[in-house]
């Protein structure tokens, strides 16, 4: 079977993208690491999920940290929302085969803490309902 180069470019961006999304078994999780994703695509000006997979792994880990202090400071977000803008790069690359040092990015996020302190009402708020 003969292939034309069309094809034969499709064939890692579809096994690449097939080992991303058909892992994921909610289409809500789908729907959310796709755009996620592609925040992530657009902050390294790739176009595509191949292109993703061409970065060495040395610069890779370069762009997620700058892309973790950029989410932190710059966009100031929260750590829940930072973990949730990385769960679907690590998982990405993960069933891409590639080995990044995760613990040491997961150095660059903050430590969690809570946006609103939840706590239950008080006598007096509860007798003016």
């Amino acid at each position: 079977m003969v292939m034309n180069q069309q094809q034969q470019q499709q064939q890692p961006e579809a096994e690449a993208y097939g080992n991303f999304i058909n892992s994921i078994n909610s289409n809500i999780t789908r729907k959310e690491y796709n755009l996620k994703f592609d925040y992530f695509m657009q902050f390294c000006s790739v176009k595509d999920r191949e292109g993703m997979l061409l970065i060495s792994e040395s610069d890779l880990e370069s762009k997620i940290r700058n892309y973790i202090v950029y989410l932190r400071y710059d966009r100031k977000l929260s750590p829940g929302t930072v973990s949730a803008y990385l769960a679907p790069i690590i998982h990405f690359y993960e069933m891409n085969g590639f080995t990044l040092h995760w613990k040491r990015l997961n150095k660059f996020k903050a430590k969690h803490y809570n946006i609103v302190e939840d706590r239950p009402y008080t006598r007096e708020q509860r007798r003016h309902w």
